[in-house]
């Protein structure tokens, strides 16, 4: 059909009665959203897709306690976006960006890169499924291919 007419309601189509559909308009998109039951595949291949984001570092304080953070910022074609991380974890995904990015010649894989993430800090899955981490997956920053 090469993407014609699909504006037209369906019964156009078709001469016989058609019933009416019980799923919501969207529903592969909202499935395709769920992550929280998706699971990285071990060999999965990492990649970063973005420009490496700028940094501004600052102290963070609550309750008498201080800690030290980071604000990256990526900048898209039409689009910027901020998330803020621990100064630790920010420093090391700074540095990884040059190995996972798409222009390194042998990229990390899933595991490589959890390996990586667990000689410095404790739970990646907890790191990789973070809101922040989220974010860049979903403008397409980081991929798993």
């Amino acid at each position: 059909m090469h993407g014609i007419c699909f504006e037209n309601p369906l019964q156009e189509w078709f001469e016989f009665k058609i019933p009416k559909t019980t799923i919501h308009p969207d529903y592969i998109h909202d499935c395709l959203l769920e992550e929280d039951h998706f699971s990285t595949k071990p060999n999965a291949k990492i990649i970063w897709a973005g420009a490496k984001p700028l940094v501004e570092f600052f102290t963070k304080s609550k309750k008498g306690n201080s800690w030290e953070m980071a604000t990256l910022t990526f900048h898209e074609k039409t689009n910027v976006f901020s998330i803020n991380l621990e100064k630790e974890k920010a420093v090391w995904l700074l540095e990884t960006i040059d190995e996972i990015s798409i222009h390194a010649d042998k990229n990390l894989t899933f595991n490589q890169l959890k390996a990586k993430y667990e000689l410095d800090f404790d739970d990646f899955e907890l790191f990789w499924y973070s809101k922040q981490m989220q974010t860049l997956k979903e403008h397409g920053t980081i991929l798993t291919l």
